[in-house]
């Protein structure tokens, strides 16, 4: 008798490696034996695993056979994306300050011996205040799920706000697996204002 595995879908193998076996029968008997079938590096789709068993009879030469099939199922990962921005701001703030400056007397007259008193008064006042430079500031919190049913690898998250010119990689060559999610932060000064300061 012999058993052969007439095909081994790409992406896969079996151990032991062997896809023929041969085993000389004198009257009936029931065989068993295992393999082990790894996923190396399919995609996910549909698979099948063939093999298929014949019995030759030594004296007439007459053959008969029977297969049997495995199906091979690689799970698709699924994958989705929550993004939430967050825009901050922080100003340069500045006052408008004023001076005054008096004396009293404003005029003396001193014969040689005499003295007078002169005082002096300083008055400074705090104005308005008013806004010199703001700065903004992007936040994004990227947060990525595999809801599918096969372990997602080699995921590269990109963010891309063309409105504020970014493109960013948050992350490359990851692994996450079912029911698993990743999260990413990216802070971004995006650009500041400059006041013009009030008269």
């Amino acid at each position: 008798m012999n058993d052969l595995i007439t095909n081994v879908p790409a992406g896969f193998s079996i151990d032991p490696a062997t896809l023929a076996r041969e085993w000389n029968l004198d009257d009936s008997d029931k065989l068993n034996y295992t393999l082990v079938l790894k996923n190396d590096n399919a995609q996910p789709g549909t698979y099948y695993l063939t093999n298929t068993a014949t019995v030759t009879e030594n004296d007439t030469k007459e053959e008969n056979s029977d297969d049997a099939t495995v199906t091979i199922l690689v799970p698709a990962p699924g994958l989705s994306a929550e993004v939430g921005l967050e825009v901050g701001r922080e100003d340069e703030i500045a006052y408008n300050w004023s001076i005054k400056k008096s004396v009293e007397p404003t005029e003396v007259t001193l014969d040689q011996g005499e003295e007078e008193e002169i005082g002096y008064t300083i008055e400074v006042s705090k104005g308005e205040a008013y806004t010199t430079d703001s700065t903004y500031t992007v936040t994004v919190n990227v947060s990525v799920s595999n809801t599918g049913q096969g372990v997602a690898q080699g995921v590269k998250v990109t963010l891309t706000i063309p409105e504020l010119s970014v493109l960013d990689t948050l992350a490359d060559g990851i692994t996450i697996g079912v029911g698993r999610r990743i999260t990413a932060r990216l802070t971004k000064p995006m650009f500041s204002t400059q006041a013009i300061r009030p008269r």
